[in-house]
């Protein structure tokens, strides 16, 4: 367990989540799978937590993008990225998967504070009704 780096550790205990899955091969996911509860039971619907752990210098395959995506859009509430090898998976690969950095190495992705609701979306302005006689269509 002194090898899981402290960010990664202070993010899942800062979450506290009950069903976790740890995706990916390397020496680090299989501590974290020793040190947490990896099975999700069968009536679980979603994962409150999906750890994936980016490493490709210990000969292992990466996720694919697309299981990386339907990971964070379907399984999981909230996706932690810890990437050991930086250059296998740059800044803007993963901020174009929608994670953004915790710490250093560490990405969070939470839909709940995804995207923020603009003031304008709301039913006040479904309709522009300032154009109303401005403008017909």
């Amino acid at each position: 367990m002194s090898d899981i780096p402290a960010p990664l550790l202070n993010a899942i205990r800062a979450d506290a989540p009950q069903v976790v899955r740890i995706v990916g091969n390397s020496p680090l996911a299989e501590q974290l799978r020793a040190h947490l509860r990896d099975e999700a039971p069968p009536e679980a619907k979603q994962l409150d937590l999906a750890i994936l752990v980016l490493d490709s210098t210990h000969g292992q395959a990466d996720p694919e993008e697309s299981d990386i995506a339907m990971t964070r859009d379907v399984l999981a509430t909230r996706c932690l990225a810890w990437v050991i090898d930086a250059s296998s998976w740059p800044d803007d690969e993963l901020r174009a998967l929608g994670f953004t950095p915790v710490a250093d190495a560490l990405w969070g992705y939470n839909i709940a504070d995804y995207k923020p609701v603009p003031d304008w979306l709301n039913p006040r302005h479904w309709a522009n009704p300032e154009l109303w006689d401005k403008h017909r269509w």
